[in-house]
């Protein structure tokens, strides 16, 4: 299968891939939910583009890769768990090109991520709970397609100002950085960014959030984007720019950093919803 074809084939796969951001149960629970919520047609296309997924592993020798890699880092792999590692791949923030990458040359990935269940398994379990109603069920046809570099429509961008450091919690957990760019990618399936979206008339949307410390902290610089303030711009006739400055967030490792993750991209994505409101004219 050709990189063009793992495109056109696997949309529903794909567009479900970017929401699971992690390999945490929950996180990948959800997902599956999003999967039920397109009804029947929608499960059996997501059935239907994993297995092209797991068929393109396969015969490119990803899979063998995979199974080498889990049996020198883990243990003997089990048939799920070499299911589960190839899955696993998905993960990174870019999973679509990644994966494409990855079946042009196998021998250049790197371990797996270790997760509970595989899709599969996560998505017949989510089967069994009591399925959401019909009003609430999605369309296969509202679907909001991927960017060309794999990414959602509303993408995260995270920078840090003069003062705020990596080794701060909670930049030290990946998990954070994770569920901020999951909550973006939630947002771009959701009617409400869908209808703002078509409103305004723009396809994509870069948020640019800086943490910084307050002037009364001792950080008196310029933030490393050199820009000031909270705002939204035209990047292009069809590309709109935020950024929005944030304080670093308190507390310290006691708590759950997927928690704050999601706290602070709702406080992002409010003040962006708000900056709408003042969005200057589409340039000519």
């Amino acid at each position: 299968m050709t990189a063009k074809g793992l495109k056109a084939d696997m949309r529903v796969f794909w567009i479900v891939a970017s929401l699971i951001g992690s390999p945490r149960r929950d996180d990948i629970d959800e997902a599956m939910r999003f999967v039920a919520s397109l009804g029947d047609k929608g499960v059996e296309a997501f059935r239907r583009e994993l297995e092209s997924f797991h068929r393109a592993a396969d015969e490119s020798g990803l899979t063998v890769r995979m199974a080498q890699l889990y049996r020198d880092h883990y243990h003997e792999p089990s048939e799920a768990d070499v299911r589960a590692s190839v899955e696993s791949l998905v993960l990174a923030p870019t999973g679509r090109n990644y994966f494409e990458s990855l079946v042009a040359k196998p021998e250049t990935a790197q371990y797996p991520e270790v997760m509970e269940d595989t899709l599969e398994e996560s998505l017949s379990r989510v089967l069994r709970e009591p399925l959401p109603s019909a009003a609430g069920a999605r369309s296969l046809d509202k679907l909001a397609s991927l960017r060309r570099s794999g990414g959602p429509w509303i993408e995260f961008f995270m920078g840090m100002s003069v003062g705020v450091d990596h080794d701060d919690w909670p930049f030290t957990s990946m998990m954070f950085l994770r569920h901020l760019y999951r909550y973006a990618a939630y947002c771009s399936q959701s009617e409400e960014w869908l209808d703002l979206r078509a409103r305004h008339g723009f396809r994509e949307l870069d948020v640019t959030v800086e943490f910084r410390r307050s002037i009364a902290d001792g950080d008196a610089t310029p933030p490393s984007y050199h820009r000031d303030e909270l705002g939204i711009r035209w990047a292009s006739k069809t590309r709109l720019d935020a950024f929005v400055p944030r304080p670093v967030p308190e507390g310290d490792q006691t708590q759950d950093p997927a928690d704050v993750g999601d706290a602070e991209a709702a406080h992002v994505m409010d003040e962006v919803r708000r900056l709408l409101l003042s969005l200057p004219a589409k340039p000519a």
